[in-house]
């Protein structure tokens, strides 16, 4: 008699085959369906957006739940779990997945909007994030004109202040590849991208009845200038770019970040306020964020940047024409900006009375103090 198992658990060879022939025979004899193709459980389809569009909002709670998940999902990829670095992330799939998931209409969009919105804050200049970038600016420009729709007074909505903010990132982030070189070959995105910023006339009308709407269409507008320098591949086009306020600004904010002494850089700082307000929107605005980086820890910038907006910097004669150009400390003034530079400088103001470094950085945004003498470089 021939034992089917060995001693530790093996199959003889002759009933290993009759087993097998057994099975092959039960198979035929019982053919199983193919399994029909599932779609992922955390996938966002059209068939799934136009169910939730459709849908009645009192019946489709199982609906909302399922996009509640697709939206954490979309967080973790987008890097917004914790980690900005990791397995799951992938933050170009995940701004695409954002602009899909803002088709749906309810609740969830305005939750869809904030992500978007925190993601664009917090991810690094990458890239490999160039195309999903300029389709958030395409989109996000369908959603501008979308909600301009000139029909009496339109309220200040929460779906407006998220839209315009996103919008202005989005911009920002386009505009500081373009100054880093990253948009070379990139044609075809800025083509597409200045046909969607072609005729937003009419949507002023709606906007330039607030004060951030205003702003983020000047925004907007200067980018247009800039991309439009770029597809022309001018021989100018990066000093066109930059504007000299901002390569003033930058050499300032270097001389900050490097840790050298601020007394012996202020003729940047000087030369910058001295042209700001001068260049393009976006420009203007990049030179008010380097300018907050650097007075929420310097209080010698601060009230500079104060007693120049004033006209009262106590500087001497030899060098009051430091700077280059006709203009001067002492004819610049905070009522001869533009109106722009003089609503950032206000934001500034209140930046640094929030994140400020030290309580005399943050008393000196609020209570402005006087400013007896100034080096300029070392120079008394």
């Amino acid at each position: 008699k021939v034992r089917v198992r060995h001693k530790f658990g093996i199959i003889s060879h002759f009933h290993r085959h009759e087993l097998l022939e057994r099975m092959s025979a039960s198979a035929a004899a019982n053919p199983v369906s193919p399994r029909s193709a599932l779609p992922q459980p955390c996938e966002i389809t059209h068939e799934f957006i136009t169910a939730y569009n459709t849908t009645h909002p009192l019946d489709r709670k199982a609906l909302e739940r399922q996009a509640e998940q697709l939206l954490e999902r979309i967080k973790r990829r987008a890097g917004l779990g914790g980690k900005n670095d990791g397995n799951n992330t992938h933050i170009p799939r995940a701004w695409v997945e954002l602009c899909l998931m803002a088709r749906c209409n309810g609740p969830i969009r305005n939750q869809v909007y904030l992500t978007l919105f925190s993601s664009l804050l917090t991810s690094k200049i990458s890239v490999a994030n160039i195309p999903s970038l300029f389709l958030i600016a395409e989109t996000v420009l369908d959603w501008v004109k979308a909600l301009a729709v000139p029909e009496g007074d339109i309220p200040w909505s929460r779906e407006h202040v998220l839209i315009l903010y996103i919008a202005e990132t989005c911009f920002t982030r386009i505009f500081i590849h373009s100054v880093l070189y990253n948009l070379q070959g990139c044609d075809s995105f800025l083509m597409d991208l200045n046909w969607h910023l072609d005729n937003l006339d009419f949507i002023k009308k709606v906007y330039s009845q607030f004060l951030e709407g205003e702003m983020v269409l000047e925004h907007i507008t200067s980018i247009k200038a800039v991309t439009v320098g770029l597809i022309e591949d001018s021989k100018n086009v990066y000093k066109t770019i930059m504007g000299d306020s901002l390569m003033h600004c930058l050499e300032y904010y270097q001389s900050h970040s490097i840790g050298r002494d601020l007394n012996t850089s202020l003729s940047s700082l000087l030369s910058c306020v001295v042209v700001l307000g001068s260049d393009s929107h976006v420009i203007t605005d990049m030179c008010w964020r380097c300018l907050a980086v650097v007075c929420r820890r310097s209080l010698l910038s601060l009230q500079v940047l104060q007693t120049a907006a004033a006209a009262s910097l106590p500087l001497a004669p030899a060098q009051n024409n430091t700077t280059s150009g006709s203009n001067s400390i002492g004819v610049l003034h905070f009522r001869d900006w533009p109106w722009v530079a003089a609503v950032q400088y206000v934001r500034l103001m209140e930046d640094v009375a929030v994140h400020g470094t030290t309580s005399d950085v943050r008393r000196g945004a609020l209570v402005a103090g006087k400013l007896d003498t100034v080096k300029v470089d070392g120079v008394v």
